[in-house]
């Protein structure tokens, strides 16, 4: 079963979350919206096929896609937040353009620390691309000894990088596993490196969480995975 249309986005912030910051989908909408009741969330008819997704960045309104995530994440933060036990099992799917405006929407009304921006590019099989704009002036003020003394005029400001990683799921939590990283000038980027970085963002979180270890997954969630520009997940 799929959550309708206007319910159908949450799981894509799992990925997110592995290592890239909750960025609000773990709590509270970036603004809230109203909840909708305990009924609305009731499994209905399958999600309409996806729009084409855009070419343009996400502009950080609130889209008809940021708006999708933001009533689902209100309505299961209300059912979790009263303790009602979920009716039945739920299933949902969300497209990758949604995913992105939200994450625009979130981080332009609710920053984060040491993150500037964040979109994603979703692949079968749990794989997926990030590309992420890291404030390391915040980085560095944590910790002036996070960068090798070669990088620290590169890695300097906002400085876009790239992330290819893997995840799985399944009972309740989120394992990330970073496959390859690559710095502001294109250049691989040493992987431990890369891991000390996001679990320093990480750590400065209001969620503090730790991206090397599993991360329970919120609101009952059990199990998130990937397709072609969508992600997919149940209770």
């Amino acid at each position: 079963m799929a959550f309708p249309s206007r319910c159908a986005a949450l799981s894509a912030g799992m990925m997110v979350a592995a290592g890239l910051g909750w960025l609000s989908f773990s709590g509270s909408p970036a603004v809230s919206a109203q909840a909708p009741d305990a009924a609305s969330a009731a499994p209905k008819a399958p999600v309409a096929a996806a729009a084409a997704p855009s070419t343009a960045p996400p502009s950080g309104e609130y889209t008809q896609g940021a708006m999708q995530v933001a009533d689902l994440l209100a309505s299961l933060n209300k059912l979790d937040s009263d303790g009602k036990p979920i009716p039945q099992k739920m299933g949902f799917e969300i497209p990758e353009q949604a995913i992105n405006e939200y994450l625009a929407y979130s981080l332009r009304n609710k920053p984060r620390p040491g993150i500037a921006s964040v979109t994603v590019s979703l692949l079968p099989k749990n794989e997926l691309t990030a590309t992420v704009e890291i404030d390391f002036n915040s980085v560095t003020q944590w910790n002036p000894e996070i960068l090798p003394e070669p990088l620290r005029t590169l890695l300097s400001g906002r400085r876009t990088m790239k992330v290819n990683a893997h995840f799985e799921s399944g009972n309740g939590t989120f394992t990330f596993t970073l496959k390859d990283a690559h710095g502001p000038d294109g250049k691989p980027l040493d992987n431990q490196l890369m891991m000390t970085l996001l679990q320093a963002i990480g750590e400065h979180q209001p969620e503090s969480y730790n991206a090397g270890k599993p991360i329970s997954l919120p609101f009952g969630l059990k199990r998130v995975w990937t397709g072609k520009q969508s992600v997919m997940g149940e209770t």
